[in-house]
């Protein structure tokens, strides 16, 4: 039997889909003539026989068709030539293709089923496949009559066209009285095969992304299915992974640092955004005060224009130059009259000027005994771009450029330092003055709001508001107030699993979504909340109502290695939310310490375990549990092993993304998506067996180094 089907969902386009009418299937008539157009009709299981009426409108032809009871029965039926259906009375119809079987029964042959070569295939040499089963008549045709109804069942009203198409064509199927039509030659099974046109087939293998996620009741997550390779015409390093963070801001590498208390403060948050990622400082801090400054630490290190540099005075002394170092991490200091921007510049102070000074010396030798002074210095123009700044201080060898403007007022400052960064990190996440990428967390209680005003002081690209559960009405009221009060800082909302909550936040103008509940690995919110969702379906029923509102979504957790990203970001993510993957890195906060087993271990813990809710009230305002007597710990206290520097490790993450994408056959994720959503990139559901099998196995030991 050939079936022919197409599939298609317009969840995901904004084409009109234009619903086909119904359309009857053929069977041959025994009165059938060698011209083979007296054949029966078969619509919504009853029978009809050609009439000899047919008309010619236009070009267009109408073909009569009459029930099979004659004139005991007054239904009537019109179709096209192709067999559309364009008018049907039905009324008193009263009976089915079951009754032609109740008639005088003949010797019948075994119906036949043809295989086309081509849709083109007009000729009387296809193939015909014999039914060897001893099925008798009546019982082939129930099943016909079953198979018929289940593969075009009649479109419920108020709903959705159907997109799903099925053609069934049948040769040598005996009539009511027993006659039989002469038929082509019969070919054995394997011959037949050989002619089979193979196109179906192909299209048959593999499942859609919808089809996974909507034939199954269980939730999967990224390790349930696979994804089919595609054609490969392209080399790694055509893939482009630039992505939308947020409605505004774009990177140029789908990685995010989660803002928990031992994954991102500023050090982590600079390695991310040099690589094209970008760091969450956590909320977790004593004052608000310190998560503004670690803000701060990231803008100020950056490539470009230094727009808000550290100043000092003339008549400060050298100690006062050290604290400043050991509160920012430099000496490259400008001298202005007032020791702020836009003072009239007076010299510059630098590392080298000071070395020499014994510490006894500190507090007495003044910065104008010891800086260079003006009439030293090579400045530069308000109007001086960025490249051509750098051509100065390559040609003059100067560590530093101040920028003044036309009053020898300070206004910026350009570090030779940043030189090297743009040729070591070509993919770093910028914002327009050529500052660092940063975003903060922040809780859902009232005095949040001059946490927010701190953070926009500092400079802060995104706020995250971090909840377990974003559809609340303390994140809606927030998340409203931001928007209202700060209009040009970006926010990401959550965190949700389904699309219901993601409609709460997007009416309420959150400009990305965080997806995730329960799936980290050291989240238990399943396990003693009772509620959750599996990591990829959440992802894929969120993802795909946020497209339709133009809003990105990060997958936040679950994510163990390279392979899980690309999936992520196959079910529709833009970015993905990294915790335990970074976690144990040198750039992760915390001490490293020694194991009993002998290895280089570091702290790592949910920030709803009860040891980061003793550490801050803030990470209990996250579980809404600030005001709790008794604390319900929702995630544990763990070690990771020491991973080494992030400076290796997210080289290694981005470069695996590269030939997953390359592998799938796509060279950016918009293209990814975008197959995804259309059916042309096919997935597959994994057994437990074919898990094992796709991960290291039967071997007496092994190593696994990643990078």
């Amino acid at each position: 039997m050939n079936v022919k089907s197409e599939f298609e969902d317009p969840t995901y386009s904004n084409e009109i889909i234009m619903q086909q009418p119904p359309r009857v299937e053929f069977a041959p008539s025994q009165k059938c003539g060698a011209d083979g157009k007296n054949v029966v009709a078969i619509h919504l299981g009853y029978t009809f026989h050609l009439d000899r009426r047919r008309t010619t409108d236009n070009g267009v032809t109408t073909i009569y068709w009459r029930c099979c009871r004659r004139g005991k029965c007054p239904a009537r039926i019109k179709t096209n030539e192709d067999g559309f259906i364009t008018d049907d009375k039905l009324d008193g119809h009263n009976h089915s293709i079951e009754d032609v079987t109740k008639r005088k029964s003949r010797k019948r042959p075994k119906p036949m089923i043809r295989i086309n070569e081509s849709e083109n295939s007009s000729d009387n040499n296809s193939s015909i496949i014999n039914n060897s089963s001893s099925t008798s008549m009546q019982d082939f045709v129930g099943s016909l009559l079953t198979l018929e109804k289940a593969l075009n069942p009649p479109p419920p009203k108020k709903q959705k066209p159907l997109t799903r198409k099925f053609s069934i064509k049948i040769l040598n199927m005996p009539g009511p009285e027993g006659d039989n039509i002469s038929s082509p030659r019969a070919l054995s099974l394997p011959d037949a095969l050989k002619k089979l046109n193979w196109d179906d087939e192909f299209d048959a293998d593999g499942i859609t992304v919808t089809e996974m996620f909507k034939t199954h009741n269980t939730s999967l997550t990224y390790n349930d299915f696979n994804i089919f390779p595609g054609y490969i015409d392209f080399a790694v390093h055509a893939v482009d992974l630039s992505t939308h963070l947020t409605r505004k801001i774009t990177i140029r590498a789908p990685l995010i640092s989660s803002p928990m208390d031992t994954v991102t403060e500023h050090e982590m948050a600079i390695t991310m955004a040099l690589h094209g990622g970008i760091g969450i400082i956590h909320a977790n801090f004593p004052t608000p005060a310190d998560q503004a400054n670690e803000v701060s630490k990231v803008k100020r290190y950056k490539q470009g224009f230094i727009i808000s540099p550290q100043c000092i005075k003339p008549d400060d002394s050298v100690l006062d130059l050290f604290e400043i170092k050991q509160k920012f991490g430099f000496t490259g200091t400008p001298v202005t009259v007032t020791g702020k921007v836009g003072g009239k510049l007076l010299g510059l102070v630098t590392s080298r000027d000071i070395d020499f000074i014994k510490e006894s010396r500190y507090k007495t030798t003044k910065i104008s005994e010891v800086m260079v002074p003006r009439d030293r210095l090579i400045t530069g123009g308000e109007e001086l771009e960025l490249p051509d700044a750098y051509n100065i201080l390559e040609k003059e060898k100067k560590g530093k450029l101040p920028i003044v403007n036309s009053n020898d007022e300070l206004v910026a400052l350009i570090a030779r330092t940043d030189l090297k960064k743009s040729r070591d990190f070509p993919m770093a996440s910028y914002d327009r003055q050529g500052q660092l990428l940063v975003g903060a967390a922040i809780n859902t209680r009232e005095n949040s709001k001059k946490t927010v005003e701190l953070l926009v002081e500092a400079g802060v690209d995104v706020l995250i508001i971090d909840s377990s559960n974003g559809a609340s009405a303390y994140q809606v009221n927030l998340l409203k107030w931001i928007k209202e009060t700060y209009p040009k800082v970006q926010v990401v909302a959550g965190n949700v699993v389904t699309m219901k909550q993601a409609k709460l936040l997007i009416d309420s103008g959150a400009d990305a979504l965080r997806i995730g509940m329960g799936s980290g690995s050291i989240c238990i919110t399943q396990e003693v909340m009772a509620v959750g969702r599996a990591q990829g379906s959440a992802v894929f029923q969120v993802a795909r109502y946020a497209r339709s509102r133009g809003i990105p979504v990060i997958a936040d957790g679950g994510i163990r290695d390279v392979g899980y990203i690309t999936k992520a970001i196959a079910l529709g993510a833009s970015t993905v939310m990294m915790g335990g993957l970074l976690a144990g890195t040198n750039e992760a906060p915390g001490e490293y310490f020694w194991g009993p087993n002998g290895l280089r271990l570091k702290k790592y813990r949910g920030m709803g375990s009860i040891d980061a809710m003793e550490a801050h009230s803030t990470s209990q305002d996250r579980y809404f549990t600030s005001d709790d007597a008794i604390k319900v710990a929702q995630g544990v206290t763990a070690t990771m092993r020491d991973r080494g520097t992030c400076h290796k490790f997210l080289p290694y993450l981005i470069r695996g993304i590269q030939h997953g994408f390359q592998d799938i056959g796509v060279r950016s994720l918009d293209e990814l998506h975008s197959k995804v959503y259309d059916g042309t990139i096919k997935f597959e559901l994994r057994s437990q067996n074919a898990q094992l099998e796709g991960g290291v196995h039967s071997l007496h030991s092994y190593e696994k180094p990643m990078y």
